[in-house]
């Protein structure tokens, strides 16, 4: 199971790494069979470490990836992901993105079962093919577990849980804040997902079924307070 920790750097505007691709080049001296580091123009970094890789003009072709850490310009860490054992040969998506000052992306699309945690900030967190344990931390966090059967925590903050009405495996959601204020939760559906959902009750909480392949179980929640405004529709 691999660990995914993302480090928000102090400050306002700007502070989060952006990664960027137009300048983003490797480092001289550093491609070898167990690792290379690229850097951008501004000093933002990059290091992957592996064992047995091979490279081709497109990129990595074989080997096994182990460990990736990105830093920012001033060389703090952002993002540290260990134990990882990942064919590199289909490593075909892993990107991390920033926007705004309170916006981190972690797209992490390993199709391993993963634990994936965001910062005392706003963050977006999209789990990957297998079943994944989100945490969003603090902040107003946006969650897209994806398929497979993940546990996700939003932690403190409003967050918002996205999910799709088929394909999303049955997922769980432990600590879904639904007080009536403006710090409350909400679950993000389509409006056809909304349409044919059930909504069931049991002794710990609720179950919200989409269809067959994609459901959320709310802990704590009950049907009584199910209602539309606990949801954003698209």
């Amino acid at each position: 199971m691999a660990k995914f920790t993302y480090t928000a750097a102090a400050g306002a505007y700007g502070a989060l790494m952006v990664l960027d691709d137009s300048t983003l080049a490797l480092v001289p001296g550093t491609v070898s069979a167990t690792g290379f580091t690229m850097k951008d123009a501004s000093g933002a970094s990059v290091t992957v470490t592996g064992t047995g890789l091979t490279y081709g003009v497109s990129g990595l072709t074989g080997g096994t990836v182990t460990s990736l850490v990105l830093k920012n310009s001033a060389g703090a860490d952002q993002l540290d992901v260990t134990k990882l054992k990942l064919d590199a040969s289909i490593l075909y998506h892993m990107a991390v993105v920033s926007g705004w000052d309170s916006d981190a992306v972690v797209a992490l699309m390993t199709g391993k079962s993963d634990v994936i945690k965001g910062s005392a900030l706003g963050d977006n967190l999209i789990g990957g093919a297998k079943g994944d344990h989100i945490y969003g931390g603090g902040g107003a966090d946006h969650i897209f577990a994806m398929a497979g059967d993940d546990t996700i925590s939003g932690g403190g903050g409003a967050d918002v849980f996205f999910f799709n009405k088929t394909g999303d495996g049955h997922d769980v959601i432990t600590d879904f804040t639904d007080a009536g204020t403006a710090a409350d939760d909400r679950i993000a559906i389509s409006k056809a997902a909304y349409a044919s959902m059930v909504v069931t009750e049991d002794a710990t909480g609720v179950l919200l079924t989409f269809s067959g392949s994609s459901s959320v179980h709310v802990d704590g929640w009950h049907a009584a307070l199910v209602g539309i405004d606990d949801f954003l529709l698209s």
